[in-house]
């Protein structure tokens, strides 16, 4: 009788629980990633010298330069049960050790596997790997204007902590001449420390990972979309960096009276992108719906998909907007050498085992220079 008592007691207990207003869609999708998302302390070895006019002569009379150790903070979260990581670039970059801390307060050491700066993006790996749990990966495709996400991490130092807000942006752009980069904007609070920390939705699926604050205004903080990453990533673990794609083409920016427009200027008639249909001449309009009308731009949106990725390039081409899906090869060396003479005047000539500049608008390289590498 008393088993049945209490049964009876714990299910209703169970139910009063889980029919609370308390768990709020939030609270369940929090649930769902809390053990995913890791602290990152790192550790740098510094040498700091005397002066900048520093001499080793010096060592003589005041000793060897002074070595110091800095330490940082960050966060990040677990994607695979190997113990792979995502996390900011700039979090662990020259890092001389990397250690994670985990929710159950568990201290390990990792170690970087891949990353690039530009997109700041990194992938490290936890080396003790018993009992990690891997983060659910949605999908940045398809975000909502105004859906509520979390922002998660450890500002500060600051373990666990969370902020909720919406998506006020789905494909922000922003950078300068050194290149573009695409982020969900949000208005949940991102702080020093966050940085490559998960930005979930009410699944609890990564949409983002953690990058940055507009310093110069309240409230407003980027992710880097999770499909930039999930493109990338392999890259990272196979090469430790991003490979060079080619989509086919060779490509100049056109100033057209007040506009500017990035045309195709020459094409591989072997390429995927001529057999798709495109052709020399055809005005880029966009690269999976993201505006296009710099050389930076294209560039910088390219750089994202390695090779083997399938771009949508939507053009005007015969005075009709028409898109292709085309898939990215590795960049060849015709297509180096195709930019040099679009970009610079630099033409080539192959004599005697030796390449030799025979022509060049750029003042410093001139004509009877060897060409002895690329990149």
């Amino acid at each position: 009788m008393k088993h049945i008592v209490f049964t009876i007691f714990f299910v209703f207990y169970a139910i009063s629980i889980f029919a609370s207003n308390r768990y709020t869609p939030t609270v369940n999708a929090v649930q769902k990633i809390k053990d995913s998302v890791i602290n990152i302390r790192t550790e740098k070895i510094i040498e700091k010298k005397f002066s900048p006019f520093y001499d080793p002569i010096f060592d003589d009379f005041f000793g060897s330069p002074q070595m110091f150790k800095t330490q940082s903070l960050g966060s990040g979260v677990i994607i695979a049960q190997n113990g792979l990581a995502i996390t900011n670039y700039h979090v662990i970059e020259s890092a001389s050790k990397i250690f994670v801390l985990l929710s159950d307060n568990r201290q390990l050491e990792a170690k970087f596997i891949g990353g690039d700066k530009n997109l700041d993006i990194a992938v490290i790996k936890i080396l003790d790997t018993n009992n990690l749990k891997p983060a659910l990966i949605g999908d940045s495709s398809n975000l909502l204007l105004g859906e509520t996400v979390i922002a998660m991490g450890n500002p500060y130092g600051f373990n666990s902590s969370l902020t909720t807000g919406v998506i006020s942006n789905t494909k922000r752009i922003l950078g300068d001449n050194n290149g573009l980069n695409i982020f969900i904007q949000t208005d949940a609070l991102i702080n020093p420390g966050n940085s490559g920390g998960p930005l979930i939705n009410l699944d609890g699926e990564v949409i983002g990972i953690n990058t940055a604050i507009y310093k110069e205004a309240q409230g407003i903080g980027f992710a880097i979309p999770i499909n930039i990453v999930s493109r990338t990533i392999n890259d990272f673990i196979k090469y430790g960096k991003l490979s060079k794609s080619f989509l086919g083409f060779t490509t100049i920016e056109q100033q057209l009276m007040s506009s500017r427009n990035v045309v195709i200027s020459n094409i591989d008639p072997t390429s995927n992108a001529y057999k798709s249909g495109l052709r020399a001449g055809a005005t880029i309009i966009s690269i999976d719906d993201i505006p296009i009308n710099t050389q930076i731009a294209f560039n910088s949106i390219l750089t994202t998909y390695p090779v083997n990725s399938v771009v949508k390039i939507t053009v005007l081409q015969d005075n009709k907007i028409q898109t292709y899906n085309i898939k990215t090869i590795k960049i060849s060396g015709e297509y180096l050498l195709q930019k040099l003479q679009d970009k610079y005047g630099i033409i080539l000539h192959e004599k005697n085992n030796n390449i030799f500049i025979t022509s060049s608008n750029i003042k410093y390289i001139i004509r009877g220079d060897v060409l002895i590498g690329l990149n």
